[in-house]
């Protein structure tokens, strides 16, 4: 289940809007952003909150963020430690 909202993310973080079938109400979070950092974010919020539990999705899914951009990719993995370490 978490690989095909993943899938949804990519596709809207990565999809121009024009060609973009809008498939769930997760599209309304990027479509409107012109910067590709914004539309990012989802990606990195979910990648964020599914956490060292689902590392190898994280790991998996974390790689076409990184492509895209290195700090943002990052983000994923610091927060992760950063909420391991107090749990």
């Amino acid at each position: 289940m978490h690989d095909k909202a993943l899938a949804l993310l990519k596709e809207c973080a990565v999809v121009p809007p024009f060609r973009m079938v809008i498939l769930s109400s997760v599209y309304s979070l990027a479509k409107d952003e012109s910067d590709i950092n914004d539309k990012l974010d989802p990606s990195v919020r979910y990648l964020q909150k599914l956490g060292p539990d689902h590392l190898s999705l994280v790991l998996t899914w974390s790689n076409w963020v990184m492509d895209v951009s290195t700090a943002k990719g990052l983000m994923v993995y610091s927060l992760m430690v950063t909420s391991a370490r107090f749990s």
